[in-house]
C-alpha cells in the first residue's frame, strides 16, 4: 500500500477508525465547551429557526441526551444544541452534526 511490507488494508482500516475516533472526540469536546459558553437566551437574541428546529430534530433522535438538559437551558437555544451535539450517548449527534460516516468496506479488485 505505502511501501512497507507490513501494512495492509486492516492496518489503513485502524488507522483511519482511530483517526475518526479522534476527531469525533475532540468535536464532541469542542461542543460542550461552546454550550458552557453560549447562554444567551432565545428571548433576549436572535435565534434562526434552523437553529430551533435543529434543537427539535436532535432532542427528538435523542431524547436522553435532551432529558438531561437542566430546565433553567431551555430557553438558550445555542446552549440546549451544542450539549445535545456533545452530550448524546456515544457522541451519537455529534455524528450526525458533522455527517460523519464509517468509510465503506470496498472489495479488492481482482
Amino acid at each position: 500500500m505505502d511501501g512497507n511490507p507490513n501494512v495492509g488494508a486492516e492496518t489503513l482500516r485502524a488507522a483511519l477508525a482511530r483517526q475518526r475516533e479522534l476527531a469525533l472526540d475532540r468535536y464532541r469536546r469542542e461542543a460542550i465547551e461552546l454550550a458552557r459558553r453560549l447562554s444567551q437566551s432565545g428571548a433576549l437574541t436572535g435565534v434562526s429557526d434552523a437553529v430551533r428546529e435543529r434543537v427539535a430534530t436532535y432532542g427528538a433522535q435523542f431524547p436522553q441526551a435532551l432529558a438531561a438538559i437542566p430546565p433553567r437551558y431551555h430557553d438558550m437555544p445555542y446552549r440546549g444544541l451544542f450539549r445535545l451535539i456533545g452530550g448524546a450517548p456515544g457522541g451519537d449527534a455529534a455524528r450526525c452534526a458533522g455527517r460523519v460516516r464509517p468509510p465503506r468496506r470496498r472489495r479488492a479488485r481482482a
